[in-house]
């Protein structure tokens, strides 16, 4: 071992004078999600047949679109990139209910006026590196994870009578992201990741926008999003999609 420190020494040294000599990049990043939300979902109580019913979001419980500050931080080093976002989507809804509705165990019977309210707080981590950035146009892919808790409530609002349930996941993902220059100070590209454990415990994510350089180091832009959140947890199914407009700003160092 000691004979092969010396053969050692010089490559580790190398890369270390690399990654002293190469600058630390970051941003910082806000962005305005305006999201509707679609979708149904079953939510049952221990798995007990009958002690749940789908629920469409939007034709039962008449969720609102919600608009939601995202917040994300990136350092680069090398041209490899650590990124962390946090997104906590909310809505709400009134509705007075067509038929007899079951969630998680208690039902809400036709006529009753149900207000429903749908926490989906969502964190992102990735790290990647470019495949492809010759000036013009950038490639990058990576891996990350996303972490979201499902936290639902309805609430009968004549009687009080309420429920709810929550329950978080972490998933896994494959992200990859794209660049390229327009015009002078104008850039376009999109962001994808897929994460899932299985078949039923999937979540996409999709946004493509265009930037606009307004100050050294300072870019705004706009552009869509799309993310679904497919769950299954034990016996509560569902999909939930979001899709809407975004506008952000971000600054470099």
């Amino acid at each position: 071992m000691r004979a092969a420190t010396p053969l050692l020494l010089p490559p580790v040294l190398g890369l270390a004078a690399c990654a002293v000599h190469e600058p630390l990049r970051g941003s910082l990043e806000g962005r305005i999600f305006s999201a509707a939300i679609a979708g149904d979902v079953t939510i049952t109580q221990g798995g007990a047949p009958g002690s749940g019913t789908r629920l469409d979001l939007r034709d039962d419980l008449d969720l609102d679109g919600s608009t939601t500050l995202e917040l994300a931080g990136d350092v680069e080093l090398a041209g490899v990139r650590a990124g962390l976002a946090w997104l906590p989507l909310s809505f709400d809804g009134a509705e007075t209910l067509d038929r007899a509705e079951t969630f998680h165990g208690t039902t809400f019977p036709a006529g009753s006026r149900v207000k429903s309210e749908l926490d989906l707080p969502t964190w992102r981590l990735r790290v990647d590196a470019p495949l492809l950035d010759d000036g013009r146009g950038a490639l990058r892919a990576g891996l990350g994870a996303y972490w979201w808790t499902l936290d639902m409530e309805l609430r009968d609002v004549d009687t009080g009578v309420s429920d709810s349930r929550e329950f978080s996941r972490l998933l896994p993902a494959v992200t990859i992201s794209s660049s390229w220059r327009v015009s002078r100070g104008v850039t376009a590209g999109f962001d994808a990741a897929f994460a899932a454990i299985d078949e039923g415990r999937r979540l996409w994510d999709f946004d493509a926008t265009a930037r606009c350089s307004v100050h050294r180091g300072l870019t705004v832009h706009a552009g869509f999003r799309f993310r679904r959140y497919e769950l299954q947890e034990d016996t509560n199914d569902g999909v939930i999609d979001l899709f809407g407009p975004l506008v952000g700003m971000q600054w470099r160092f």
